[in-house]
């Protein structure tokens, strides 16, 4: 049996996990999460079912669709509970139980969908609902049954076959169960949206603490649920504590495991908040999509769309390449929602080419268009800060932050949460019962886009800003935080500035040091260089690595570095496990 990996004692002789762990995982890696038999994240779900389970009690007051909500209140209670036991034993009973709560779900859900969730089994069913606008609802509730029919499918086969996958990763039934938990993301979304769009104004008209509850599974509890089962497949293959007592530290360690799921996105060139940043303008355009499924400002919603999706193409592109050409292009696209924004505020809702609305500059409707200058003013400075940071690469770049555009950007990010807040609370309060009224969706958008997306997009550059200085690997506070994915036609390199070695534009990720100054000699003798003598504080172990062979994870700063002729032949890299 494979024992746990060794501690690493500071210099003032407390003990540390010896494995470079993120914000996040220091977070979760405290005393109380880490005493027990099974793996922290079963602590994590247990508490999100929890979140569920209350969710659940605020519909039964609310005496919306009680039958059903009863017995999915007790369901999810048992999962809850099966899921903290299991993460302070290990038990792998505890599988079934929450395979049999996930069944059992599943006929309550397809009965819903079939009878309507205000019907007790064995009474009279409802079908009108299928043959008027309700009829969505039913489509996604019997989407939702089969979700939690596949989760409980792949929680009875982790339970039968404990060390299927299990390896570099965990368990491959935590992967499958990640994706199915992340359906519940859209199907949540789909039926708040159909319930605003569909259903306002009808007598069929739902409580908005109701589509409340599907906005809090939607971007809360199921989102935290499904990154749990993926940080937990990346971070338990063999050796290592997993949910199972069968094979928990079980198993050689392997060094290629990684520590968090977010180090996956590390494989490419580009820094990782280039990506949620990508996910993010994804998001902002489903948003907009249902503004144009709902026919709200077509004239501008379209073109928004448009600039949205080539946004985060350029993203997404940005993180696997590094190609800092990609700040032209979305500078081009901010600057065109800059023209988007200023035809809404001088023309209104109107195509461009037709007759202008100026009425709204003389009336209730002037604040709104107040709000569209100053998006437009938004828009114009978000596209000069991506085109400055192109010309100016290294500008107020320091040992320990990036581009100071980032930071800028980060701001100007930041402002749209109190444009899009004012919006949505404007429309409600100024154009109520008004014939310049706005459907509830349209709002709902507002909101959304202030209180969710906006400011993941902006904390993720402040968070960039941060951690992309050239001399981040020197700092303390995230020495632990970087590491290099190196596949077998890369070379090892600790030459590349930022928490994960990677930037938003290649032409950053230089290397200070030449290649020639880097001692070969593990031990580093006294005739080394500089850069050998800061690692050296910083070694834990050492294990023989065939560089050419294997793909090898080595966090900056802990990792001896080697020219040429080095990478030729064995050599030791010290690591830390």
């Amino acid at each position: 049996m494979a024992q746990p990996p060794p501690a690493h004692v500071d210099s003032t002789g407390k003990s540390e996990p010896s494995t470079p762990v993120s914000i996040v995982g220091k977070v979760l890696r405290v005393e109380s999460f880490s005493k027990h038999k099974g793996h922290r994240n079963l602590g994590i779900r247990g508490a999100v079912t929890l979140c569920h389970a209350a969710l659940t009690l605020v519909l039964i007051l609310l005496e919306r669709n009680v039958p059903s909500a009863v017995a999915t209140l007790c369901c999810q209670l048992v999962a809850a509970w099966s899921l903290v036991h299991q993460w302070k034993t290990a038990d792998p009973h505890m599988f079934l139980v929450r395979a049999s709560a996930n069944y059992v779900r599943s006929l309550i859900v397809i009965h819903s969908a079939v009878c309507g969730g205000d019907s007790w089994i064995g009474t009279g069913c409802k079908t009108s609902p299928w043959g008027d606008v309700r009829r969505p609802l039913r489509v996604l509730q019997v989407l939702g049954s089969i979700r939690l029919c596949l989760n409980g499918l792949s929680l009875t086969l982790q339970y039968k076959f404990p060390w299927r996958g299990v390896g570099k990763y965990g368990n491959e039934q935590l992967f499958y169960r990640g994706i199915a938990q992340a359906t519940g993301i859209p199907i949540h979304f789909a039926r708040a949206m159909v319930k605003l769009g569909e259903l306002s104004g009808t007598i069929y008209d739902r409580h908005p603490l109701e589509i409340a509850v599907h906005f809090v599974r939607c971007f809360v509890l199921i989102p935290i649920s499904s990154w749990s089962l993926f940080d937990q497949w990346m971070t338990t293959g063999s050796g290592r504590k997993s949910d199972d007592r069968r094979t928990s530290h079980f198993g050689d360690i392997s060094i290629a495991t990684a520590e968090t799921f977010g180090h996956v996105f590390d494989v490419h060139k580009g820094h990782r908040n280039l990506l949620i940043r990508g996910c993010v303008g994804l998001g902002q355009s489903i948003i907009t999509s249902c503004l144009i499924f709902w026919h709200v400002d077509e004239p501008h919603t379209i073109p928004l769309l448009i600039c949205q999706l080539f946004a985060a193409g350029t993203l997404i592109f940005q993180w696997r390449t590094g190609d800092p050409w990609m700040f032209v292009l979305r500078a081009f696209s901010a600057w065109a929602r800059c023209l988007i924004s200023y035809h809404q505020a001088h023309c209104g809702r109107k195509w461009v080419g037709t007759v202008c609305d100026d009425e709204g500059w003389n009336d209730i409707r002037v604040t709104f268009r107040i709000i569209h200058v100053i998006a437009s003013i938004r828009m114009f400075l978000n596209g000069m800060s991506l085109f400055l940071q192109f010309c100016f690469p290294k500008r107020g770049v320091t040992a320990r932050r990036g581009n100071e555009q980032l930071f800028y950007r980060g701001m100007i990010q930041g402002s749209g949460t109190p444009i899009h807040l004012a919006r949505g609370i404007l429309k409600m309060a100024l154009l109520a019962e008004t014939k310049y009224e706005r459907i509830p969706v349209e709002i709902a958008c507002n909101f959304i886009r202030a209180l969710v997306l906006i400011p993941i997009a902006s904390g993720s550059l402040f968070h960039q800003w941060l951690h992309t200085g050239t001399g981040a690997k020197d700092d303390p506070r995230t020495r632990r935080e970087r590491t290099f994915w190196l596949s077998d036609d890369e070379t090892l390199d600790a030459t590349a500035s930022g928490e994960n070695g990677n930037t938003d534009d290649q032409l950053e990720v230089t290397s200070e040091v030449p290649s020639d100054s880097v001692s070969c000699d593990p031990d580093f003798p006294e005739s080394g260089n500089r850069a050998a003598e800061d690692i050296k504080p910083h070694l834990q172990e050492e294990v023989k690595v065939d560089v050419g062979a294997v793909p090898l994870k080595a966090a900056a700063g802990e990792a001896s570095v080697s020219d040429a002729a080095c990478k030729q032949e064995e050599l030791s890299a010290t690591i830390r496990l």
